[in-house]
């Protein structure tokens, strides 16, 4: 229910867009920005399906050194589950790689959408997909980063304490 208000600024029609508080659900997106969204989805979809053929190997290959670790750890006295373990943070960075080829897909089918529909809420839903991509995308880098850096100062200081004691490999 509409009231009329008189202090309210006057709208008027600029471009087919009425001005105001709120902007019409439709007509607010370009053909330009649609071409640059189609010209967009093959790149996405193709890096995602390498994603997933990537991580299809990684998961065979940590299901292979698992086995392997297994077998060659018991030769060598080190233990069966420490030759499994290694095989299985393998498999576990292959669901996590997963993950990102899964949000690009996500964004690849919301550009799908607004190219079959061409509604302006198509476009919004394929720049929150895209939004959210390199959200989890920045996040995971800064862990790395930070994880890299521990990894790093841990790997001296093993390195130290292993010179200062006097093992020699």
């Amino acid at each position: 229910m509409s009231t009329f208000n008189p202090y309210e600024a006057p709208l008027s029609a600029v471009d087919g867009r009425s001005a105001g508080a709120q902007a019409p659900a439709q007509g607010m997106h370009t053909p330009t920005m649609v071409e640059a969204l189609r010209g967009t989805r093959p790149w996405v979809l193709f890096l995602a399906i390498l994603g997933f053929i990537g991580c299809g190997f990684m998961v065979l290959g940590g299901l292979m050194m698992a086995v392997a670790g297994a077998v060659a750890g018991q030769s060598a006295g080190w233990g069966v589950a420490q030759g499994i373990l290694l095989g299985l943070v393998y498999v576990f960075l292959g669901a996590f790689y997963a993950f990102f080829s899964w949000l690009l897909v996500r964004y690849a089918t919301a550009i799908g959408r607004l190219l079959a529909t061409n509604e302006t809420q198509h476009v919004e839903g394929a720049l929150e997909a895209q939004r959210v991509f390199w959200k989890v995308m920045g996040i995971t880098t800064i862990v790395m980063m930070v994880l890299s850096v521990v990894g790093m100062v841990a790997a001296m200081a093993i390195g130290v304490m292993a010179a200062a004691s006097g093992f020699s490999p």
